[in-house]
């Protein structure tokens, strides 16, 4: 990402009790569901239709999900860093 896109997508860094797990044990996948599997903590990003290769036009939620490794690979997200 450029600096423009840091300052405009600057997100909160998460907390201790964030990066621990959303689900109970935080073995289930917010995007697609599959249960008992590793968990990352994400924002989901959204890609304009008309422009997906424009990460300017994209919008990143604030919520923090966590998702499995598949979904990691497949979709589009940013890492919520630790601090």
């Amino acid at each position: 990402m450029t600096s423009s896109q840091d300052d405009r997508h600057d997100r909160h860094e998460a907390t201790a009790d964030e990066t621990a797990g959303a689900a109970a044990d935080g073995s289930t996948c917010q995007n697609c569901g599959s249960a008992d599997v590793g968990t990352d903590p994400v924002h989901r990003v959204y890609l304009s239709p008309e422009a997906p290769e424009d990460v300017d036009a994209a919008i990143i939620a604030d919520e923090i999900e966590r998702w499995c490794a598949a979904c990691l690979a497949n979709y589009p997200h940013q890492p919520v860093t630790a601090g």
